[in-house]
C-alpha cells in the first residue's frame, strides 16, 4: 500500500533531529505539551481540515497542525494552518483551538476547533514562474540552518576598533532571532532543498508574515521512492512559493517556482527594513 507520511519532525517544537511521529510533544516556554491522543502519522489535506477544496489548477497546497502553544489575552490555543496557490492567487487558511494549562505542565484541548478564516492574496499581475531540474544539495538536509532573509547591514561607518553593534543591528538581530523561533519548523523543512532553491526563499519576504513548508516521503512503508516539498513564504508585499520533487536517489530535484507582487516595495530595501524599530515591534517571540 502506497502511503504519503511526515519525513521530519514536523509536528514538534524540536527542529534539530528527526523524530518519530506519534503524539505530539509540544513546548511552550519549558516542558508544556498537548495531551491529544487523536493525532495521526500521515499527512493532513487542505481539504479534509478546511471544509474546501484545493482547485484543479493549484501549484500546491499543505495543511498543518501546530501545535506549538501559543498565549494571547492570558489564554493558550493551538492552530491548524494551511494554503493553497494557484497562477492567479494564493489562499491561506487558520484554526485555532483553546488549551487549558494542567497541574503537570502540560496542555489539554477545550472544546473544539473554531471555523476556519481564509484570506485570499492577489498578486497585482502574474506571478513570475520558473521550472527546471536543480542538482541535489544534501549539505543542509534536515539542519534548518537556513536565513530567513537577508544578512544584516553592518554600520555604514565601520571602525574596525569598534566591534560593538549599532542599536538598529541589535534591534535587527532580535526580529530575526524571533521570526527564526517562530518559523522554525519551515526552515527545517526548507533545508532539504538545494541551495540555490534556498537563496530563492530567503531573498523572498524577508519579513515574513506567513511561512509553511512541508516536506513529504511518498512510497510502500518502511521505504520512501519519491519526495516532495512545497514551500509558501510572504509578506505584504511579496511571495514566493515552491513546489519540488525528487525521485529517491536521484541527482535532481524537479522544481516550480513563483513569485507573487502584492503591491510596491517602499524604497528602502529588505536589509534596511530589518533595523527598524517598527518593524521590530510588530514581531513578538
Amino acid at each position: 500500500m502506497t502511503t504519503t507520511d511526515m519525513v521530519h519532525g514536523t509536528r514538534t517544537a524540536t527542529v534539530d533531529r528527526p523524530v518519530k511521529h506519534i503524539k505530539p510533544v509540544v513546548k511552550a516556554g519549558t516542558g508544556s505539551s498537548v495531551d491529544d491522543t487523536t493525532y495521526g502519522r500521515t499527512c493532513l489535506d487542505f481539504g479534509d481540515v478546511f471544509g474546501q477544496p484545493v482547485p484543479e489548477l493549484a501549484v500546491a497546497s499543505m495543511a498543518e497542525q501546530h501545535d506549538m502553544v501559543h498565549r494571547r489575552a492570558g489564554k493558550y490555543h493551538r492552530r491548524k494552518v494551511g494554503w493553497w496557490a494557484t497562477r492567479e492567487r494564493i489562499v491561506t487558511a487558520t484554526m485555532e483551538q483553546e488549551l487549558v494549562p494542567q497541574p503537570n505542565g502540560s496542555f489539554k484541548p477545550s472544546g473544539s476547533w473554531s471555523n476556519p478564516v481564509f484570506e485570499h492574496h492577489v498578486p497585482m499581475k502574474p506571478p513570475v514562474r520558473r521550472i527546471g531540474d536543480v542538482r541535489h544539495d544534501p549539505s543542509f538536509t534536515g539542519t534548518g540552518n537556513v536565513p530567513i532573509g537577508p544578512p544584516i547591514p553592518t554600520n555604514p561607518s565601520h571602525d574596525a576598533r569598534n566591534t560593538e553593534p549599532t542599536a538598529a543591528q541589535k534591534a535587527a538581530e532580535l526580529t530575526v532571532r524571533k521570526l527564526k523561533k517562530r518559523y522554525s519548523n519551515a526552515l527545517n523543512q526548507t533545508s532539504y532543498l538545494p541551495a540555490a532553491i534556498r537563496q530563492s526563499v530567503a531573498a523572498r519576504a524577508p519579513i515574513p508574515t506567513f511561512y509553511e513548508a512541508e516536506l513529504l516521503g511518498h512510497g510502500q512503508r518502511p521505504t520512501k521512492d519519491r519526495f516532495t516539498v512545497r514551500v509558501c513564504k510572504m509578506d505584504e508585499y511579496e511571495a514566493i512559493v515552491i513546489m519540488a520533487a525528487r525521485i529517491a536517489g536521484a541527482s535532481t530535484w524537479q522544481t516550480e517556482q513563483l513569485v507573487f507582487t502584492f503591491k510596491d516595495k517602499p524604497t528602502t530595501n529588505a536589509s534596511q527594513r530589518l533595523t527598524t524599530t517598527s518593524r521590530k515591534n510588530q514581531i513578538r517571540g
